[in-house]
């Protein structure tokens, strides 16, 4: 099951706070996750599929 875009959307702020408060750039991150930058900016913004084996 897919969630809608306003999950989508608070997932990807709650990633993003997440990534923040670890002092983490999207370019960091995406090379920790093996994805690239546009595609973290993506997720934050809600607009990109994920697995949560990704995270």
């Amino acid at each position: 099951m897919q969630p809608d875009s306003g999950t989508q959307k608070k997932i990807g702020l709650f990633i993003k706070d997440l990534r923040e408060q670890r002092g983490l750039t999207q370019a960091v991150f995406a090379k920790e996750l093996g994805t690239s930058q546009s595609a973290v900016a993506r997720m934050e913004a809600g607009g990109q599929n994920f697995s949560t084996q990704k995270i």
